[in-house]
């Protein structure tokens, strides 16, 4: 991976939900991206997830997926052992961009999908 200009660390708690009031599809997990929305300005900036929290050490990173049609991202990778996953951004074109990160809990052995959002806004 080429060296970012910027990085942006996003951290990611994940616990366990009250029955049925979870906000993952299955209503089993609640979680929380801070910040809960990345906003890009710098080109080739380096977007680094990682897991925090007291129940950090039960789920594991496993991917990331995105709907960016224009070539933005590049370079995901696994990092520390499962506990961050890591992405470049270019931000040469303005967009939103839906992104889906994949987490297992290692306990349920059950593969959770999170979608934080990505904003951008290259520089003229």
């Amino acid at each position: 991976m080429p060296s970012p200009n910027a990085i942006i660390d996003v951290s990611l708690t994940i616990t366990d939900a009250p029955p049925g009031q979870g906000q993952t599809s299955d209503r089993k997990y609640d979680y929380t991206f801070n910040p809960d929305r990345v906003h890009v300005t710098e080109g080739n900036t380096q977007i680094v997830y990682r897991l925090s929290g007291k129940h950090h050490d039960r789920f594991q990173m496993t991917d990331l997926f995105t709907t960016d049609a224009r070539s933005q991202f590049s370079g995901v990778e696994v990092i520390e052992n499962g506990n961050a996953i890591r992405v470049l951004h270019a931000n040469t074109v303005k967009q939103l961009t839906v992104v889906l990160v994949v987490v297992t809990d290692r306990d349920k052995q059950q593969n959770i999908g999170l979608d934080p959002q990505v904003t951008n806004d290259p520089t003229p």
